[in-house]
């Protein structure tokens, strides 16, 4: 009897140990909210370095449909060298409430060409230097995992100066 009991304890442990790993994987890729900061920061951190590179179709895919036109004129623009591109870009503070999530993130650009400007050298270390920005990111609807399993993706809103 005791044999049994060992057989079925070792049958249902087998079985229940993956079940409960992929069940946690699941709510994990489902960002069932304890998460989330992980995938805001992800999401966020993708945007930005495909801005940085100048893919800016893919980065299209990071921002608000209704919003994206003016982000993707000025990644263009950063691409061609019209505007200054980002240099630099780290987090520092993160909120978020429900389906919204806010960033504070500190930028940093290049500025190459300012021989042409005529600035003082106070203010040119001021454009060279690090600025905080703040950002608003919506939860969005992201591409199916196999076509059957439904991802969210967190998509840049606005920016608040």
């Amino acid at each position: 009897m005791k044999e049994k009991i060992k057989r079925y304890s070792l049958i249902s442990a087998i079985i229940l140990i993956p079940l409960i790993l992929v069940t946690l994987y699941f709510l994990f890729i489902f960002d069932i909210g304890l998460n989330s900061k992980y995938f805001v920061k992800r999401d966020f951190t993708k945007a930005f370095l495909l801005r940085q590179t100048g893919d800016c179709y893919e980065f299209k895919k990071y921002i608000l449909p209704e919003k994206a036109e003016g982000w993707v004129k000025r990644c263009e623009e950063e691409k061609d060298r019209e505007g200054s591109p980002i240099k630099n870009f780290s987090i520092k503070n993160f909120t978020k409430r429900s389906n919204e999530a806010f960033l504070q993130v500190e930028l940093t650009r290049d500025i190459r060409n300012t021989a042409s400007l005529e600035l003082e050298k106070y203010q040119l270390e001021a454009l060279r230097s690090p600025y905080v920005v703040n950002y608003s990111l919506v939860k969005g609807s992201g591409e199916n995992f196999l076509k059957i399993l439904p991802t969210s993706r967190w998509l840049i809103n606005q920016e608040i100066r």
